[in-house]
């Protein structure tokens, strides 16, 4: 691993190390949401959906874009493009990615027809 790490260009190897710990990091979120522990740590601030339950800027959207930017410079840079190519095309799949979970977040969060949040909510029976 050290052998292999070691001969990698110095670009390649930022790629691939935000490539890589961001994986982890969605894996680990995956994880989370499978077991319901899935709370996204959001910022009051970066509302600029206009939505009150959904943040643009979240960790969610934001590991979206570093994998996308990371898998896609060392996709690059293996091909043989030049760094500057390798980062607007990472920086242009990264944004792709962010815009997907952004589109996807907005679909599960709006209600369907004829179902408002408050009827959403697990109500006890009454016994």
């Amino acid at each position: 691993m050290e052998l292999w790490w070691g001969e990698l260009g110095a670009a390649l190897r930022w790629f691939y190390a935000i490539a890589i710990s961001t994986s982890a990091l969605m894996v680990l979120q995956l994880l989370l949401m499978i077991f319901g522990m899935d709370g996204d740590f959001e910022d009051g601030d970066t509302d600029a959906s206009g939505d009150g339950d959904l943040r643009v800027l979240s960790v969610r959207t934001v590991t979206a874009f570093f994998a996308g930017f990371g898998w896609t410079g060392v996709a690059a840079l293996k091909n043989g493009s030049s760094l500057i190519t390798a980062l607007l095309l990472a920086m242009l799949v990264g944004g792709i990615f962010m815009a997907s979970i952004i589109m996807l977040m907005k679909a599960l969060h709006r209600p369907s027809p004829g179902r408002t949040r408050k009827s959403a909510s697990f109500r006890h029976p009454r016994l």
